[in-house]
């Protein structure tokens, strides 16, 4: 065993699951372990302490709260953000968040810190109420509250997508963005199956997310920088297209990891609130002293074991999944889901005649766009060199 605040010396953030209680029920959550108990402001303030590091540059370190539902805890929140300021640390922080109870302090705090909130949220009112216990009338409220005090800009929508669900998704997509949203992410789901009238479904979904984004990006009468994952996540990969990067998310590595209520150290955010047969595996240790076998300074590679992985168009973006997820459903922390594959190779297709258009604009308001074409005349010009 080795000393907590050794193993993390050189973190550049951490994971504060401080509840893993939640007011809802979603029908698709991962989160079995659903109990009242609260992470105390001590244990918190405890973890940041040990791992916060002033990096270099214009790097921040980065906390995010994470749940159950983390405001249900917000007094420990609120004693996280005041500790730091009081320290002067620089921190970058992130909530993930159903965004059912927003309170006014709360939107005070948010608006202090330029806080990122990823809402879950899943489209039209229809689906989302099926899913996510009737809650979609009090969210679109507070994203009207958000937006109202200026903070839409850090709002970022995530579209758990089940197969019977994708045909709405791009009309919900569509009416958040009247609202006033920009930053889109809808993600299918990839531990259950998808059939073939479903992924014929999500491939369509894909071909006319691409052409919205691209009637939006090329009207010279917008000004909103609208930002969709996946397809900003392609762009990204337009210089070397037929490079794939095969390190798998980071999971066990000492640059960051999860505290639950209790001051367990997980490797993973899913390890304290889910019913799994290697949960303990994912437990390193607590504040005080973890496990440094289990600390994997390299990070682990993907496995790609399938004939159609050598020339799989989808391999450009693939990074073989969510460990955790793997390991649940096929038994290794490197194998991805059949569906994962599936659904990596639709977003490649979708995307490929709509890149040719949106590489012809001479001005958009898309972030990943604007930084690709930059990059391409610096290649261009250190290629004539």
């Amino acid at each position: 065993m080795k000393k907590f605040s050794e193993v993390y010396a050189n973190a550049n953030s951490v994971t504060l699951n401080v509840t893993n209680n939640c007011n809802l029920n979603c029908v698709y959550c991962f989160e079995k372990e659903k109990n009242p108990a609260m992470m105390p402001p001590e244990i918190a303030i405890e973890a940041i302490d040990k791992m916060y590091n002033k990096l270099e540059g214009r790097e921040a370190f980065t906390i995010n709260f994470f749940g159950g539902e983390p405001l249900l805890n917000w007094k420990t929140i609120k004693a996280v953000i005041d500790h730091c300021n009081e320290k002067n640390y620089v921190v970058r922080y992130g909530i993930t968040t159903n965004l059912t109870i927003l309170t006014d302090e709360m939107l005070d705090y948010f608006d202090d810190v330029n806080m990122p909130l990823l809402v879950s949220i899943d489209g039209i009112k229809e689906i989302h109420d099926r899913n996510r216990c009737n809650s979609y009338d009090r969210v679109i409220a507070n994203f009207k509250k958000l937006i109202d005090r200026g903070l839409g800009q850090y709002i970022e929508t995530r579209f758990t997508i089940m197969p019977h669900d994708i045909k709405y998704t791009l009309q919900g997509m569509k009416e958040l963005f009247e609202l006033g949203i920009n930053n889109f992410c809808p993600m299918p789901v990839t531990d259950t199956e998808w059939d073939d009238e479903s992924l014929e479904e999500c491939r369509k979904f894909y071909k006319e997310c691409n052409e919205w984004f691209l009637s939006i990006v090329s009207d010279p009468k917008n000004k909103r920088n609208v930002s969709i994952k996946n397809i900003d996540d392609l762009l990204r990969n337009v210089l070397m297209p037929e490079h794939n990067d095969p390190y798998i998310c980071p999971i066990f590595g000492n640059g960051w990891c999860t505290i639950d209520w209790r001051g367990k150290v997980y490797a993973c955010h899913q390890g304290p609130t889910s019913e799994m047969p290697f949960k303990e595996d994912l437990c390193i240790g607590d504040l005080d002293m973890v496990d440094e076998k289990k600390i994997k300074t390299i990070m682990p590679k993907a496995d790609y074991p399938k004939e159609r992985c050598k020339n799989c168009i989808g391999k450009s973006i693939c990074k073989c999944g969510c460990p955790v997820e793997n390991m649940r459903e096929t038994g290794s922390y490197t194998t991805a889901t059949k569906a994962y594959c599936d659904l990596k190779c639709i977003m490649v297709e979708a995307s490929r005649e709509t890149q040719k258009e949106l590489l012809k604009l001479e001005v958009s308001h898309n972030r990943a766009l604007t930084q690709v074409k930059e990059s391409m005349k610096i290649k261009e010009y250190v290629d004539k060199i």
